[in-house]
C-alpha cells in the first residue's frame, strides 16, 4: 500500500489500542455490520469460524505493531487459511435465506484488502485521537487524497478541504472512506492555515441519503433498508456561487473510526485505572464527547465513577457506571429537556449527593441543592454497573418536595 512504510515511522500505540479494544464478530455479508459498529468489533465477511477470524486478527495486529509488510501478511495467513479450508471458491448456506451460495473465501486479493483496510483504519483512528488531544493548538483538519488514476471521484473531491475538528460533518467524511481507501488527514493550527492560504469549510450540511443511483441495494431482496441509506455532507461550491458540493463517503463508511466506539475503548481502560485517574478521564469524556454520542448512541458511555464502598454495598465489581444506548433512547423520550452539559451533574450527584439504597442492587444519588437525581444499578453478576436514570427534580416547589420524600422513603 502506498505510504504504509511511512505510517510505521510514527508510534503505533494509539492504532494498536484501537484494534485491541475491538471484540470479534462473525458476519455473512459485509453490510451486516456497518459504520460505527466496525469501531467496536473486528469482522471479515463470510468467516463463519471464530478461530479463523482470530487468526486473521492476530496477523493484522502483528503487522501493525511490528511494521510487517503486505507480502509478509499474505504469506503468514495463506498457509494457515488453506490448512483450515478457508481458501478459494466455496459453497455455503446463507444464514438469512437458507440458500446455498457460491462465495470467495480466502485469496491473495482478499488478504490484500484486509491488510490495507484494517491497517489504514487503525492508523487513522490513532491519528484522530492525536488530533483531538492537540485540538487547542490545532483545531482544524485537512482531508488529503492520493490523486492518481485509482482515486475514487468522491474521495478526490474531498482533497484539500479543511474542516473544524468539532464540525459534525468531519465525523462523516474522516478517512478512510471505503475499502482500500488511501486517503489521510492532517491537523492544522490557525497559523498554518493562514500560511497556506487555506479556508475552512463553512455552512456544512449533513444529508441522510445519497442520490438515487448511489443507494446500496440488497441483492437478495432488491430493496434498500433504511439503515443502509448513506450519509454525506455538502459545502458551498467555491467555483459556482449559490451551488453546493455534495461529498459522499463509500456506502457503510460514513463514520469517524477514531471517535466511533471511543467510549467503549475507554471503559476497558477505566476498569484498570486507579480512581484518581479514572474520574478525570470520565469527566473529560462527558465534556468532550457525550453530546456527539447522545445524538447517535452506539455501545456504552462511562458517565460516573462511584465510591468503592458504594460498589461493595450493591455487589458491583466495577465502579464505572455506564449509560447504554437503550437508556439513552429512553432518556431522550422521557427527559428531552436535558442538555448534554447537564449530564456532568451525574458525577456531582455521586460525589456530593445523598445516597439512598433502593433494594439490594440499586443506589439513588439525590443532589437536592442542584436539583438532580442519578440512579445506578448493579447487575446480578456484579460485572455491570448501569446508570438507569438521570433527571432533574421538578421546578414546582410542592412537587419537588413530594418527589424528594418519595425518594427517601425508598431507602427506609
Amino acid at each position: 500500500m502506498t505510504g504504509l512504510s511511512a505510517l510505521f515511522q510514527l508510534p503505533p500505540e494509539r492504532a494498536i489500542a484501537y484494534l485491541q479494544a475491538k471484540g470479534d464478530r462473525l458476519t455473512w455479508n459485509w453490510w451486516e455490520m456497518q459504520g460505527e459498529a466496525h469501531a467496536r468489533a473486528f469482522t471479515v465477511a463470510k468467516v463463519a469460524r471464530l478461530d479463523i477470524l482470530q487468526d486473521i486478527r492476530a496477523a493484522v495486529e502483528k503487522a501493525l505493531a511490528e511494521g510487517k509488510t503486505e507480502h509478509w501478511f499474505r504469506q503468514e495467513l495463506e498457509h494457515t487459511l488453506r490448512k483450515k479450508g478457508w481458501w478459494g471458491k466455496q459453497v455455503d448456506v446463507d444464514p438469512t435465506t437458507g440458500e446455498a451460495q457460491l462465495y470467495q473465501a480466502g485469496s491473495r486479493r482478499r488478504l490484500q484488502t484486509i491488510y490495507r483496510t484494517n491497517l489504514q483504519t487503525a492508523y487513522m483512528a490513532g491519528r484522530q485521537r492525536q488530533f483531538d488531544a492537540e485540538r487547542d493548538r490545532a483545531p482544524f483538519v485537512q482531508y488529503l487524497a492520493v490523486r492518481d488514476s485509482r482515486t475514487r471521484p468522491a474521495h478526490a473531491a474531498l482533497h484539500a478541504k479543511v474542516f473544524r475538528l468539532d464540525d459534525p460533518a468531519w465525523d462523516l467524511i474522516a478517512p478512510p472512506n471505503g475499502f482500500n481507501c488511501r486517503c489521510r488527514a492532517r491537523n492544522l493550527s490557525q497559523r498554518e492555515l493562514d500560511a497556506r492560504g487555506l479556508t475552512v469549510a463553512t455552512d456544512t450540511q449533513i444529508h441522510s441519503r445519497a442520490p438515487e443511483g448511489e443507494r446500496p441495494v440488497d441483492p437478495r431482496t432488491g430493496e434498500t433498508p433504511e439503515r443502509w441509506l448513506q450519509r454525506g455532507v455538502s459545502i458551498p461550491d467555491p467555483a459556482r456561487k449559490g451551488d453546493r458540493l455534495y461529498l459522499w463517503p463509500d456506502v457503510g463508511w460514513d463514520y469517524n473510526p477514531g471517535r466511533a466506539g471511543i467510549a467503549d475503548i475507554a471503559v476497558k481502560k477505566l476498569a484498570e485505572a486507579p480512581a484518581e485517574l479514572a474520574k478525570p478521564v470520565i469527566q473529560s469524556l462527558v465534556a468532550d464527547l457525550l453530546e456527539r454520542w447522545l445524538a447517535n448512541p452506539r455501545g456504552v458511555f462511562p458517565l460516573a465513577l462511584i465510591a468503592g464502598a458504594d460498589a461493595e454495598l450493591i455487589g458491583a465489581r466495577t465502579r464505572v457506571a455506564l449509560l447504554s444506548e437503550e437508556t439513552a433512547a429512553k432518556q431522550r423520550v422521557h427527559h428531552p429537556e436535558l442538555t448534554a452539559g447537564e449530564y456532568a451533574q451525574a458525577q456531582a450527584c455521586v460525589d456530593r449527593g445523598e445516597r439512598i439504597q433502593d433494594g439490594a442492587r440499586n443506589l439513588i444519588y439525590l443532589l437536592e441543592s442542584e436539583g438532580y437525581v442519578t440512579v445506578v444499578k448493579a447487575t446480578k453478576s456484579g460485572e455491570g454497573l448501569w446508570v438507569t436514570s438521570f433527571r432533574r427534580l421538578s421546578n414546582n416547589e410542592a412537587k419537588r418536595d413530594s418527589e424528594i420524600r418519595r425518594l427517601r422513603r425508598k431507602g427506609s
